[in-house]
């Protein structure tokens, strides 16, 4: 049996971030990383590509995380997004979680940590659906 390739989209303003992230997330088996450099290009591969998750940076110029979520919301795409941002503040990621999403990875992100928590993340997704 072969197991389902697992798209993720990357979408962060950071080029150090996005490298990092790629490498990381390339450990991970059957899964297959899209990479955005702004909220217009993270919404426009996620209308074309479907990925199965977004990893979302919360502070970007232009169209940040919280009006790209709120965009992708509006047209109906109906994808599990994880926030990722500098701010450990408890409220404001309590905030984040309260308008839907999924979950919110603070950065930086560990390099070795972060393709474990993923996994556990597209793990929990499978057994949700």
């Amino acid at each position: 049996m072969t197991m389902k390739t697992h798209k993720i989209l990357l979408v962060d303003d950071d080029p150090i971030l996005l490298k990092i992230g790629s490498i990381s997330l390339s450990q991970l088996d059957n899964c297959e990383l899209l990479l955005a450099n702004s909220g217009l290009e993270g919404i426009n591969i996620a209308q074309m590509q479907k990925p199965d998750l977004i990893l979302l940076d919360v502070i970007m110029p232009e169209l940040d995380g919280i009006a790209t979520y709120r965009k992708l919301t509006e047209l109906s795409i109906d994808i599990p997004v994880i926030f990722m941002t500098a701010n450990d503040n408890v409220d404001e990621i309590e905030s984040y979680r309260q308008m839907g999403v999924l979950d919110v990875i603070i950065k930086p992100i560990n390099p070795r940590e972060f393709p474990q928590r993923i996994t556990q993340i597209l793990n929990d997704l499978v057994v949700l659906s």
